[in-house]
């Protein structure tokens, strides 16, 4: 299996996880509520420039470069991915994969996984647990698309690795994608920070 061609690689036992339905529900209305306020914003600044235009100018692109980059544009992609019914990360044969094309979304295999470690993210608005894989070596993401080398690039400034689960980000109980990986990656998994049986995170497949 190891020899396939990237891409679609053809595993029929392969596990497609798809994202957990809060978050089509936030994209759904965050998204076009960012659009929203973004031409409020930029015809307020705009009418009320009073002939001040490079500091206006300035602050539409500020606000533009905010909204777009950050906003408008990672919950496009999001929506259009759950359309297409993209999973969140699919797990298969050769390893896992953020996505479902290993030739252009996010993925390692289980022989380069050094080690899985685990970690709570909690915050004031948000909180979850994390499994952290950290690859043997730091591969290379110029295939990826810029959107994608982005994330990536700020999952790894933020955890040390690239690599991160949400697990209340996916539609599966945590216990089971555990179990899943277990069954294909032999290697240290130290799961001591998180909690599998209470907490925050993880729902099955009916979304409960």
């Amino acid at each position: 299996m190891q020899g396939a061609p990237l891409g679609q690689r053809l595993d029929p036992a392969r596990r497609r996880i798809g994202y957990a339905r809060w978050m089509l529900v936030l994209f759904a209305l965050s998204t076009p509520g960012f659009t929203v306020l973004l031409i409020g914003g930029t015809w307020s600044i705009a009418s009320g420039s009073e002939g001040e235009w490079l500091i206006t100018a300035l602050g539409l692109l500020m606000l533009w470069m905010v909204f777009l980059g950050l906003l408008i544009v990672p919950g496009i992609w999001y929506l259009v991915r759950m359309w297409r019914d993209v999973p969140a990360l699919q797990v298969d044969a050769w390893g896992l994969v953020w996505g479902d094309d290993w030739s252009r979304d996010l993925a390692i295999e289980w022989r380069d996984i050094h080690s899985i470690t685990s970690r709570p993210l909690r915050s004031q608005y948000y909180s979850d647990r994390l499994l952290l894989i950290h690859p043997r070596s730091a591969g290379s993401m110029s295939t990826l698309p810029a959107v994608k080398r982005w994330g990536a690039w700020v999952t790894a400034q933020l955890y040390g690795t690239p690599y991160a689960i949400g697990l209340g980000t996916l539609r599966i109980k945590p216990e089971e994608l555990v179990a899943l990986i277990r069954r294909h990656f032999g290697g240290s998994m130290d799961l001591g920070a998180i909690e599998l049986e209470s907490g925050p995170g993880g729902e099955d497949e009916d979304g409960r």
